[in-house]
């Protein structure tokens, strides 16, 4: 079914596999940065914005400016984007800790795949 496989067969298609796994584990390592480094952006961000908010002089002035209605629904943004947050960092961590525990048993039975 499959032909005849000898050593050098086989060999070769190790070789294939191991490359492309680290040629995706690369790709996806890149892509994993990217959106890294764009969430601590809107998370700086956004802490730069609820800094401004809290101000006293700044959140009296909303008031009087908009009313009630308007604080309201920024409080209630802030509080759904740290509740966000906090589901995102612990999603985070979690992936991260399951993933070191997969390389950690790979690489004490001699396997490396360049993570």
């Amino acid at each position: 079914m499959f032909g005849k496989m000898n050593m050098g067969r086989l060999k070769n298609s190790m070789s294939n596999i191991k490359r492309t796994v680290g040629r995706h584990a690369a790709t996806l390592g890149k892509r994993y940065g990217q959106v890294k480094e764009g969430l601590n952006s809107l998370d700086r961000h956004m802490n730069t914005a609820k800094s401004v908010y809290n101000d006293p002089q700044m959140q009296s002035t909303m008031k009087e400016l908009t009313g009630d209605k308007l604080t309201s629904k920024i409080n209630k943004g802030l509080t759904n984007y740290d509740q966000v947050r906090n589901r995102v960092v612990s999603t985070h961590n979690e992936a991260e800790k399951h993933t070191n525990n997969v390389v950690g048993v790979l690489r004490r039975n001699g396997l490396n795949i360049g993570i």
